[in-house]
């Protein structure tokens, strides 16, 4: 009865942030911040599950590589005003990712064990709107992708055991394209298998015996897969 009332509260203030905006959303994304440093300071652990809760609500969701670069064209000043305000909006974003990095103990030790079963149950909302974020994302093309990978390690996370296994569809696909002779190519059609480089990475594993079949969510093709990237950590 408790964790349910607590679940509640939880969607409450997910919400809450999601649904934040103009100087109100960025008040109280700054107060969080400042209230988060303080919860590591005095090792607050019901404070941080508190934060980690409001903060994954203000997060957005990835953007490709790309998206938020300088332009040195004849641009009007409006349209220069407005990429200076993306910029900053990325930064926002960047550092607040930090921050619930912070509070789930993967750059801070001060922060939360989420390997321990309790807490995980106490995170379950938060971890299920991080997932719901890279849901389709192609991961090697995302801005910021190492931290993307570091919450979605953490929230896919089972506690005990191995560190969980990431789909590897995509990832450093395209930088190396050119390079490479046609048989060390990826293919792509029925049965994934990635290209010879990024075969040769440590973190790269090919279990058969975990063969996934994914589903593109746009026009339904499907293929089959059983190479992971796995956190060194």
């Amino acid at each position: 009865r408790g964790l349910r009332s607590f679940r509640k509260r939880q969607r409450r203030d997910l919400a809450l942030s999601i649904a934040s905006t103009g100087g109100d959303r960025t008040a109280a994304i700054l107060n969080d911040i400042q209230l988060a440093t303080h919860a590591l300071e005095t090792r607050d652990a019901d404070a941080i599950v508190r934060l980690i809760g409001r903060l994954v609500g203000y997060l957005e969701a990835p953007r490709r590589m790309g998206n938020v670069r300088s332009h040195s064209t004849a641009h009007d000043v409006a349209s220069g005003n407005a990429l200076l305000q993306r910029s900053s909006q990325h930064d926002g974003q960047r550092q607040i990712r930090d921050v619930v990095l912070q509070l789930l103990g993967v750059v801070d030790e001060r922060g939360l064990d989420t390997n321990d079963n309790g807490t995980r149950k106490l995170l379950k909302i938060s971890f299920k709107h991080i997932v719901s974020l890279l849901k389709a994302q192609t991961l090697d093309r995302l801005s910021c992708r190492e931290q993307w990978i570091e919450l979605l390690r953490v929230a896919l996370n089972s506690g005990s055991g191995p560190k969980p296994q990431i789909p590897l569809v995509g990832i450093v696909e395209e930088p190396f394209r050119r390079r490479l002779h046609h048989s060390q190519r990826a293919r792509t059609v029925g049965v994934y298998e990635p290209n010879a480089q990024v075969r040769e990475s440590a973190a790269i594993i090919h279990d058969v015996a975990n063969r996934r079949v994914l589903k593109c969510s746009k026009c339904s093709y499907t293929i089959t897969s059983a190479w992971y990237f796995v956190h060194p950590k």
